[in-house]
């Protein structure tokens, strides 16, 4: 019998009640992190169960601030949003036919400011832990705004930029130096060892979105999201990340 493809709305039906699992290694993780930016925030990690996205079970997880009783995860999460993030998971899995380098989707009802730019941060990518997930997105609430994306982009929700931007960072961390090395040698990004900083030669024009200017690390993962989720827009402003992309997607 043929295998019946499930939508991304049947596919949220595979997610059953949210139970109590704390994960402390995660949650110290993060709450280390949020501690680093100024800001204090107990959480509970509790995990709400899988879904198949190419043969891979991904982990759906909540990391909850405040008095709560564990009811069903649409108690925290709308079906809409949920969905969202199955169809960008998705759509990454169907641009190329390595396996998916993220293991966890974590969705926290927090927001807080980003130290660099001032503002709320949309999401991070957690890695290499012992006793959780081998790569971890956590979505912080921000992400869940109902705007294009980055407010940039017009036509790209802004859930879906934020997902595949932070899954352009397991991409990252996947293929490593060699994947960043190529990445600067083929832009015009400029490292200065005495500062240990980045600068950018070329027109700012060329960054997909204000938010790529920070480093070479968050310009490919700016420029990775725009080429899954508008590849004419990016080869309209910057045709050499559409080329990069076109080439590493080749290989």
């Amino acid at each position: 019998m043929d295998q019946v493809e499930l939508s991304p709305k049947d596919k949220l039906g595979q997610l059953h009640d949210l139970v109590s699992a704390q994960n402390r290694e995660l949650v110290e993780k993060l709450e280390n992190a949020l501690q680093s930016a100024g800001q204090e925030f107990s959480l509970d990690y509790l995990q709400a169960g899988e879904i198949n996205i190419g043969n891979k079970m991904i982990r759906f997880s909540f990391m909850l601030s405040g008095e709560r009783e564990n009811k069903n995860w649409q108690e925290y999460l709308s079906e809409d949003f949920a969905e969202s993030i199955v169809k960008a998971l998705e759509r990454i899995k169907k641009s190329s036919d390595d396996p998916l380098f993220v293991d966890e989707i974590v969705v926290t009802n927090i927001n807080f400011a980003n130290p660099n730019s001032g503002e709320p941060v949309n999401g991070v990518t957690l890695t290499n832990m012992e006793n959780t997930a081998q790569n971890s997105i956590v979505l912080f609430a921000n992400a869940f705004s109902s705007v294009d994306y980055r407010g940039e982009v017009p036509g790209v929700s802004h859930l879906e930029g934020t997902v595949t931007h932070e899954y352009g960072h397991c991409l990252d961390n996947a293929f490593g130096a060699d994947l960043r090395k190529m990445w600067v040698e083929r832009l015009p990004w400029q490292y200065d060892e005495e500062s240990d900083t980045f600068s950018y030669n070329g027109d700012d024009q060329d960054f997909v979105t204000t938010y790529a200017r920070v480093s070479p690390t968050e310009d490919l993962a700016e420029s990775y999201a725009l080429y899954l989720l508008d590849k004419e827009k990016l080869a309209e402003v910057s045709p050499k990340r559409k080329e990069f992309f076109d080439a590493f997607f080749a290989s």
